[in-house]
This record gives C-alpha cells, structure tokens and sequence, in this order.
C-alpha cells in the first residue's frame, strides 16, 4: 500500500488513512492533557515532529504509533 502519492512540487500527499490517523492521536493526546512537548519527549523528537505527524505531513511508523498510544493512556485493543 502506498504511503502517498508525489505530486508535481515532489511532496509526497498523504493519504486518507495517514490523515485519519493522525487526527485521531491528536484526539487521543488531547484526550489525555498531554502536550505537544510531552508527547515529543516520548519520542525523542521535536514538538515539531509531533505537529508534522498529527498532521499527516510525514509518515507514522507502527513504534511511534505505539509509544504515543501507550503515553496516551489508550488501553491494548485501541
């Protein structure tokens, strides 16, 4: 499955997974009261990073994702 598709500027677009997906942690992140710099310091990246992948700037890997579930809060089935 593709992650995106480049457009003619060469950026990759994001798909609509990726954008629901990047919505739904941002949800959960505030959900739980946690910053943008929280959530960052989880990651070991910058609050930038975060905006970027809530965003669906730039591709989610399957361990951040699971790391900011797990900073979440969210219980093992979400």
């Amino acid at each position: 499955m593709s992650e995106g598709r480049t457009s003619a500027g060469g950026t990759s677009a994001p798909t609509v997974l990726r954008m629901i997906l990047g919505r739904r942690l941002q949800e959960r992140r505030q959900g739980a009261g946690a910053s943008l710099e929280d959530a960052a310091r989880a990651l070991r990246v910058t609050s930038l990073t975060i905006r970027r992948l809530e965003k669906a700037e730039v591709a989610l890997k399957p361990l951040y994702v699971e790391k900011l579930l797990e900073t979440y809060g969210a219980d093992g089935q979400e």
